[in-house]
């Protein structure tokens, strides 16, 4: 009954939006329409680690229909939605990354992307963090949200992986990271790498995923890797 309200009252605004023509309230209440039940946000550049990684939670290849593709079709800053194929209750959404601008209020980028209305987020990077998006982080934290998890997208499995590990909890250790935690990622191939084990933090930290079987885990832990048909 509640989802009922909310979805009664959203009408409700957008019709009132559209009858004043505020355009912009039009689109904010277009988007709250399209939140499903779990919204998990991923933030960081729109590369080609960031599109495979987006399509290997929803259990796509690049040449899927639905896929998300590389290099990306849309505005920079634009929020971008994917949908889950097999579970209606679950969306991606694509997030510009944290602008790397002094000086920064991390208030500003999280208002403005509507950061809070996602269950979770993951900050994922290339290389090592940098500090904008630690103080994002850290004021998702003040706010009690406590499901946002930094994540390294790398297909390496030497140790290079683990330097950026270190050099990563050293950065976040400096800014006041209290317990700091990174999880290296194969965005082609989610079952090796520390994958399952974030899996296993956000089954704790939102007891609403479990019965919901998230991202296709069972596809995932099966599915053996194809890194020529995820696009790395």
């Amino acid at each position: 009954m509640a989802d009922v309200l909310k979805s009664l009252n959203l009408l409700e605004t957008l019709k009132e939006s559209i009858d004043t023509n505020k355009l912009t309230d039009v689109k904010d209440t277009v988007e709250d329409l399209l939140i499903s039940r779990i919204n998990i946000g991923v933030v960081g550049d729109r590369c080609l680690e960031k599109t495979t990684f987006l399509n290997s939670l929803r259990g796509l290849g690049i040449d899927d229909e639905g896929a998300a593709v590389f290099p990306s079709l849309a505005d920079p800053e634009e929020v971008v939605g994917h949908p889950d194929p097999k579970h209606t209750d679950f969306r991606l959404w694509d997030l510009p990354s944290v602008p790397a601008t002094s000086p920064f209020t991390p208030e500003s980028y999280m208002d403005k992307y509507k950061f809070m209305r996602y269950n979770a987020v993951f900050m994922t990077f290339t290389d090592i963090p940098q500090i904008n998006s630690v103080t994002v982080f850290l004021e998702a934290r003040s706010l009690q949200n406590k499901t946002v998890y930094f994540v390294i997208l790398d297909s390496d499995k030497k140790q290079t992986s683990l330097d950026r590990r270190k050099a990563s909890l050293e950065v976040l250790t400096s800014q006041g990271v209290a317990v700091p935690k990174v999880y290296i990622v194969n965005p082609s191939c989610l079952e090796k790498m520390d994958f399952p084990v974030l899996l296993d933090d956000m089954g704790q930290d939102l007891p609403e995923i479990r019965p919901m079987r998230f991202i296709s885990i069972a596809d995932i832990n099966t599915s053996p890797c194809n890194s020529e048909k995820r696009g790395i």
